[in-house]
């Protein structure tokens, strides 16, 4: 991709090109690339360990998120985990932060709060304690305020449990059923119909289940039937 076409899809490199946020603070690449906001690469990476640019695919071991719009990744002077005062380096993701940012927009992604009382747990250990804090906070948010988490979402890391809705039983239940409205992107988790009423996190993870636990008719797809799955062996011989 150009940099024209970059400039041209980021309305001129004003806005990230995934989130489509004002590029305040924007992510500095060893690929050249500086379109993308340092939320949306500290998602991809943390989240989904995927330490690609999303525009070109280079691989990047090193991120470096400011806001001097002027200057590239070559221009800083970098030391192994140090390119001078001024800036937090997190190892886990290969990124540098100016400090200010990372302590008012960073950590707090990382909180495990309730968003309705005071109530919070931080998530700076293990994955093991991680896991039992999500939890804690869950029984929190039922217990507390008649409110819920998607399970989903967060066994799929859709985005930082900070940032997942609260929701009512009749909120959590359209978002299973229908997403998050038409401007989201998100049109709900599918449910298999031989096993209603699980759901599963998108189309693929659905399909994986499909091929693995029911049967395919594999007639009916040489006839351009495709996807004809039955429950079990038995219905898919009758």
């Amino acid at each position: 991709v150009s940099q024209v076409e970059v400039a041209s899809l980021s309305d001129d490199n004003t806005h990230c090109l995934v989130c489509f946020s004002d590029l305040t603070i924007r992510g500095k690449t060893p690929c050249d690339h500086n379109d993308i906001c340092g939320a949306c690469h500290l998602r991809l990476r943390y989240l989904h360990g995927d330490k690609k640019c999303p525009i070109c695919k280079a691989s990047n071991d090193a991120i470096i998120v400011d806001s001097n719009a002027a200057k590239r990744f070559q221009d800083y002077p970098m030391w192994g985990d140090e390119i001078g005062a001024g800036f937090f380096h997190r190892s886990d993701v290969g990124m540098f932060f100016e400090s200010g940012y990372f302590d008012e927009e960073i950590l707090p992604l990382f909180d495990l709060n309730c968003n309705h009382c005071d109530f919070r747990t931080d998530s700076t250990s293990g994955s093991g304690k991680k896991n039992k804090r999500i939890r804690n906070l869950q029984d929190h948010l039922r217990s507390q305020h008649r409110l819920a988490l998607c399970q989903l979402c967060v066994d799929h890391k859709r985005d930082f449990v900070s940032r997942l809705p609260r929701m009512t039983n009749k909120q959590l239940q359209n978002h299973l059923k229908n997403g998050d409205g038409p401007t989201s992107g998100f049109n709900g988790h599918p449910m298999c119909e031989f096993c209603k009423p699980k759901r599963f996190y998108d189309l693929a993870f659905l399909h994986q289940h499909l091929h693995k636990e029911h049967y395919k008719c594999h007639i009916c797809e040489k006839q351009g039937l495709d996807n004809q799955f039955f429950k079990n062996y038995k219905s898919l011989e009758r």
